[in-house]
């Protein structure tokens, strides 16, 4: 009796650990506050919904997944703690990190030093294409989708134009795309001004572009409350009447709407889209509602490409039978064709993607109304 004793709590232990495999952690990284929060807050947590469902279906390598949350503030500095933090003091070799192209962009360089495994996503910028051998990304480049943009705003009769940017990487990103592939179908860039993030006034970029001939404006920002004072002082100023007005993505988003009371509806902005229709979307939307109390409030597209990241990161881990890094990114690699909720994903030796967008207004009511193009 007396080892019996002696025994019991051992075997406590050994039964304890045998019933819990130990969890595949992940880190995620997103702007969960600051101006990029309207998208990257509902990006993270459709990743939430994901690790339910594929806990539900026995896991990863039959042990549960464990997400690791940092708010990257949409911050190359931020970003870069975040990431370290994960890597150095939470031990992680998978990171799901980040959903802007500041955040990408920073982390990337960490992620591939350490061997690291990365796959960002509502990230276009195009120099994120030699991020290095770690970095993935599920989103379409600036180069594929603002490209297109440019080739739109010329079949829509406009040949002159001012672009006026925030010094970010995203909104670069999207100012050279679109520069790039509108000089180059014949277009004219007539005025081109770069605003630092802290800009509220916009008026007297509208000024001087009242004054350039042009027949368009391209504004893009990267928060939203750059596009809200923006358009306050767009139709301030009457210029409405004078100026097609297009804008990237967040342009058009929804919270726009709602903060400049709709004056944002009807600007055109090409984008990520996702088809809501399906089944794999419809689970989607349906446990997310159920899990936070409503459907996501920012573009489809974007929640259901975070979302795919987690389930091609798992079907790396199951093809391969480990976590090893090396094993994972040559499987995704390979990827062809993988049916996600945001489409057919294939990636290319760049670890990009390619994807599905659309082109994006809001009418006057603030519903979303898309016009697929690939």
């Amino acid at each position: 009796m007396k080892l019996m004793n002696k025994l019991l709590p051992i075997l406590l232990l050994v039964l304890a650990a045998c019933g819990t495999p130990e969890a595949v952690r992940i880190g995620v990284v997103a702007p969960l506050t600051g101006p990029a929060a309207s998208y990257g807050e509902p990006s993270a947590l459709a990743l939430q919904v994901g690790a339910d469902i594929i806990n539900e279906r026995g896991g990863i390598l039959g042990r549960p997944v464990e997400l690791v949350l940092q708010d990257g503030e949409c911050n190359p500095a931020k970003a870069v703690t975040a990431a370290k933090h994960l890597i150095e003091v939470e031990g992680l070799s998978v990171l799901l990190a980040g959903s802007c192209s500041s955040e990408s962009l920073a982390i990337a360089p960490v992620a591939n030093d350490n061997k690291v495994l990365q796959v960002a996503t509502i990230t276009s910028a195009d120099s994120y294409s030699d991020a290095g051998k770690y970095s993935f990304r599920v989103f379409p480049t600036s180069a594929f989708y603002i490209g297109k943009q440019a080739q739109l705003a010329l079949q829509d009769g406009i040949t002159s134009i001012v672009i006026i940017y925030e010094q970010k990487a995203y909104p670069q990103s999207v100012f050279t795309a679109f520069k790039n592939g509108f000089e180059a179908q014949g277009g004219m860039v007539v005025q081109e001004h770069a605003f630092p993030s802290e800009e509220t006034d916009f008026r007297s970029y509208l000024l001087k572009a009242k004054e350039s001939g042009a027949q368009a404006i391209l504004f893009s920002a990267q928060g939203t409350s750059s596009a809200v004072n923006f358009l306050k002082h767009f139709h301030e100023l009457n210029l409405q009447d004078r100026f097609k007005l297009i804008g990237n993505n967040v342009v058009v988003a929804k919270k726009v709407f709602d903060e400049s009371q709709g004056l944002n509806a009807f600007v055109t902005a090409v984008d990520a889209y996702a088809d809501r229709s399906t089944p794999q979307a419809q689970e989607l939307l349906s446990r997310y509602a159920a899990k936070y109390g409503q459907e996501p409030q920012t573009n489809f597209g974007y929640v259901a490409a975070s979302y795919d990241r987690l389930f091609l990161v798992a079907e790396a881990m199951e093809a391969c039978g480990t976590t090893d890094t090396d094993c994972m990114s040559s499987h995704l690699s390979a990827v062809k064709g993988y049916r996600g909720v945001y489409g057919s994903l294939s990636f290319d030796d760049k670890g990009d993607v390619t994807s599905s967008i659309a082109i994006h207004h809001l009418d006057a009511e603030g519903n979303h109304v898309w016009q697929p193009i690939v």
